[in-house]
């Protein structure tokens, strides 16, 4: 067969502000930079194709997607954000006589309106379901939706095929040793596709993988796409002692309680862990108190401060993720999580405007209030607003998002916190 692999173009922001402040703040240039890539999903449904299939990879982040050649299978795979585009690539080579496959955790959440523009959906994990569809496929019988039968053993998943994305310009390679988070945020869509319970890898997999990874892609950063990589103590060390002999620089994904274990932090220094991204959420109990049901990221609050501290006095800086937007929000959000991030000397932040995407338990309660502004999927990438908050309007949550980033996103901030940093640096040295 000839087939074809594609990742829709992401869309960052809409608004021109938004997007002029990305243009203009070489900081935000690189973390956007750095935190694209191509996700592993496409390359692991590679692996399962045969060598005499023809396969072509187009992430049209870097590069336009050739709409004139006809293929047998178009697979397309994205977040919420990017269905609306996915939707177009697919009814156009549909059209075109290709059978169309659309998967990831959009698709899987939403299976209906994706079926609309797809020939085949594929729900949930792919590693069961996917080859048992390329085996229909090639007797032409294949059916309209697979979905996983059950949590997929990591053990038995290959190694993605890293060389179809050989001598491309990414500044980050993405790789995975587990899936699963045991918070269950309620804005987040993570344990409906993954459940609540962690599976590993094995850790001499993951160093295969990353080994493969970075022979294809050299020079970039590895970057691991767990949701929260460190929970397992024990197979964390394991992991962690394995990664600290292939020289490697990496960042992951993981909670804060990693600043209440020095050991870990300092073996994750030693293994060239560059940062870790951490989901803070918000500052007020009362967020927080909303985020899961059993209270674990209220409990984490009184010791921000101290734990962000801790991680980055080991040379490991924090990138902080922040929510904006919810009940116990208002006007002075903005002001409140600013003023904490210049405090703090956080190496970089997000601050994410509240979104109920498909399959959270927050879009299951804000239908049910009225309270969604908008199913256009394009909107759904965490900048622009897209409910009608409490405690201010719509316009007032989208303005204070801008205020945040340019108050923590200057020339002035920026150089505190490289006099920080190299005191931290050279200190350790």
């Amino acid at each position: 067969m000839k087939v074809a692999l594609i990742s829709p173009r992401s869309l960052l922001g809409l608004g021109r502000d938004f997007q002029e402040l990305w243009r203009s703040s070489p900081e935000l240039r690189t973390f956007h930079e750095y935190m694209a890539g191509l996700s592993v999903g496409l390359l692991i449904c590679a692996s399962y194709l045969s060598d005499t299939d023809s396969v072509e990879l187009m992430d049209e982040n870097l590069q336009e997607i050739d709409f004139n050649s006809d293929y047998d299978l178009v697979m397309i795979t994205g977040m919420t954000h990017q269905a609306q585009r996915s939707y177009q690539i697919a009814d156009h080579f549909k059209a075109r006589g290709a059978h169309v496959l659309l998967g990831g955790i959009h698709a899987s959440v939403v299976t209906t309106e994706a079926m609309e523009h797809a020939d085949t959906v594929i729900v949930g994990e792919a590693e069961e379901s996917f080859p048992r569809f390329l085996g229909d496929l090639r007797r032409a019988q294949p059916k309209a939706v697979y979905r996983a039968g059950r949590p997929v053993d990591l053990a038995q998943v290959p190694v993605p095929r890293y060389d179809l994305v050989a001598g491309q310009r990414y500044k980050v390679v993405w790789v995975q040793a587990s899936r699963g988070c045991p918070r269950d945020c309620h804005f987040c869509s993570v344990t409906s596709l993954y459940g609540r319970k962690i599976r590993h890898k094995p850790v001499s997999a993951v160093i295969q993988q990353v080994r493969e990874a970075s022979r294809a892609l050299p020079h970039a950063l590895v970057a691991f796409a767990d949701d929260n990589m460190f929970t397992d103590r024990s197979y964390a060390r394991e992991l962690v002692d394995a990664l600290s002999h292939e020289s490697l620089r990496w960042f992951a994904q993981t909670d804060i309680s990693i600043a209440d274990d020095p050991d870990l932090l300092d073996r994750l220094k030693d293994a060239g862990c560059t940062y870790l991204f951490l989901g803070l959420e918000s500052l007020r109990g009362d967020d927080l108190s909303q985020v899961d049901s059993t209270g674990w990221k209220a409990r984490q609050r009184s010791h921000y401060e101290r734990s962000i501290a801790r991680i980055q006095d080991r040379g490991i800086a924090v990138f902080g993720s922040f929510i904006v937007g919810f009940d116990a929000d208002d006007l002075t959000v903005f002001r409140e999580v600013s003023d904490f991030v210049k405090k703090t000397r956080m190496f970089a932040t997000l601050v994410n405007a509240l979104t109920p995407i498909p399959g959270s338990a927050l879009r299951t309660r804000l239908k049910r209030e009225g309270r969604v502004l908008s199913d256009d999927w394009a909107l759904y990438n965490f900048q622009n607003v897209v409910i009608e908050p409490r405690g201010m309007s719509a316009k007032q949550l989208q303005d204070g998002i801008m205020q945040v980033y340019r108050e923590i996103y200057n020339p002035v901030v920026g150089a505190d916190k490289a006099r920080y940093f190299k005191s931290i640096f050279r200190r350790l040295a």
